[in-house]
Parts: structure tokens; C-alpha cells; sequence
């Protein structure tokens, strides 16, 4: 990210440059998602379904976003996908493991409404481009790499990982037009971060 660029510049470390990652928009599109998710999940037809894939690490924050979802109450309903410290039980959350194959993952973060990153310190922050490939809007923090990944047009950022901003912009954004701000996303993401066009950025660096 620039984030990380401008830390090591700050450093002193000027050979550095910025160098994105990127997704396979053939793998990551709304045309593979899992559109019986909620049902698979026992979820009502109308649940607002939160999605969050990575690693349960203490950095990730996952306490606060598990906190705003019990917070906000119905209809939300929150998707864990991934593996590490223990999660918390809860009514609200569900949780999958690790998803190796990346069309599986797709699938499972294609067939939620809104995916949510309430970490505040990712250096780049992939799994959001993922997850706005696959037409989900994305709520994120203002910091780190997501950050420069989300903008109103596509998601929004909250002003801190509290559990009360997090579910804040929860609620915001479930009044906004998803469908909409997930068809930026995915065009935002094909545009800019689709592999072919980072590799053809990287070979003039």
C-alpha cells in the first residue's frame, strides 16, 4: 500500500516503490457466489448477512465487529471464514474454516450482503479487492491499506474499530444502495486491480 510506502521512505529506505497486489477477476465475480448461503446457514431470507474472511488474530479486531453485531441485533448476522484464536460463541455469528480453494471462498463471500475488515493496521488488505470482485460492498476502517482500496462509492470507511463505529456504519451502509455500490466495486476492481493489468504496471517499474 502507500501507507507502508511512505513508512519506509520515512525510514529512509528511498528505493522503495508501490506495488499492488491483484485479483483474479475470473475466479472472484458475482456470478459464482452461493446464492442459497443464507438458507444453508439457517438464515432468514431477509438477513442482513456480514462477512469478514482472514485470520482470528487480535489485530483483526474481531471483538469489536462480534460487539456491534450483537449490538445492532436484528436482522444481522455475521460470517466468520478463516482460522486462529478461538472464537467467542454467539447467536449472531457463524463460523467456516480456512477456505483453500479460492472458488469456494468466492462463493461464500459472493453470497453475503456486506463484507466487513475492522482491522486498522493491514499493510494491503487483498481480501477486500476479493470480496469487491465478487460485487460486495465493503465497510473498512480509516487506516492501513483498505483505506485506499474503499471509497463512497463503493463501501464506507468507519472513524475508528470501535464496536459503536463499526456498527454505525453497519447500519449505514444497509441503508445505502448495496447492489449499486457492488457493481462499482466489482467495475472499480477490474479497472484497477485485475492481475493483467498489475503485471503490465509492474514490468515498467
Amino acid at each position: 500500500s502507500r501507507t507502508c510506502l511512505q513508512k519506509l521512505l520515512a525510514m529512509g529506505i528511498h528505493q522503495a516503490r508501490h506495488q499492488p497486489l491483484g485479483v483474479d477477476t475470473q475466479v472472484f465475480t458475482p456470478d459464482h457466489r452461493d446464492r442459497w448461503l443464507k438458507r444453508r446457514l439457517g438464515l432468514a431470507a431477509d438477513c442482513r448477512l456480514l462477512v469478514y474472511a482472514g485470520r482470528f488474530s487480535r489485530e483483526k479486531n474481531l471483538g469489536s465487529l462480534i460487539a456491534a453485531v450483537e449490538m445492532l441485533g436484528n436482522p444481522y448476522h455475521l460470517l466468520l471464514i478463516g482460522d486462529g484464536h478461538p472464537i467467542s460463541a454467539s447467536s449472531r455469528v457463524s463460523c467456516l474454516p480456512y477456505q483453500q480453494d479460492a472458488a469456494s471462498l468466492a462463493a461464500l463471500i459472493g453470497g453475503c450482503d456486506l463484507f466487513v475488515h475492522p482491522g486498522q493496521h493491514e499493510t494491503f488488505g487483498l481480501v477486500v479487492l476479493e470480496a469487491m470482485a465478487c460485487g460486495v460492498p465493503v465497510l473498512g476502517v480509516a487506516g492501513g491499506g483498505v483505506a485506499e482500496l474503499v471509497d463512497a462509492s463503493t463501501g464506507l470507511l468507519t472513524t475508528s474499530g470501535s464496536s459503536a463505529s463499526l456498527a454505525e456504519g453497519i447500519r449505514a451502509l444497509s441503508d445505502a444502495d448495496l447492489v449499486g455500490m457492488g457493481c462499482r466495486a466489482r467495475h472499480k476492481t477490474v479497472a484497477t486491480y485485475e492481475w493483467d493489468r498489475i503485471d503490465r504496471k509492474s514490468t515498467r517499474l
